[in-house]
């Protein structure tokens, strides 16, 4: 096992309510975006919320406090999720970033 899958397997357990509380709501928030954007049906956006929820888990060890906010960390995996489930390989175009930031901020 290599330090960053220490780092990794450990991470989630530190998690307490601070962290834990707007990972959910973000996750629900641009699985709802995601399901606008993409016509899909309430299962469709539930299976996309634990796919935000299941990357969130996979990446919270990279969290780096010194780099950026937990919640600014958590809304980059999300959209970027979001994208990847739109359609894959897509994360790279900036209009996509530009559609997110102007549905979500309303």
């Amino acid at each position: 096992m290599t330090a960053q899958d220490r780092t990794m397997s450990s991470h989630p357990a530190k998690w307490d309510r601070a962290h834990l509380i707007p990972a959910l709501a973000t996750a629900a928030r641009y699985a709802r975006f995601g399901a606008r954007r993409m016509s899909l049906p309430r299962a469709d956006r539930e299976d996309l919320q634990q796919d935000i929820l299941v990357t969130l888990l996979e990446r919270s060890g990279r969290f780096d406090p010194d780099r950026g906010s937990w919640s600014t960390f958590v809304t980059l995996l999300a959209r970027r999720a979001v994208m990847d489930a739109a359609v894959p390989g897509i994360a790279e175009s900036p209009a996509l970033f530009t559609a997110i930031n102007k549905d979500t901020a309303e």
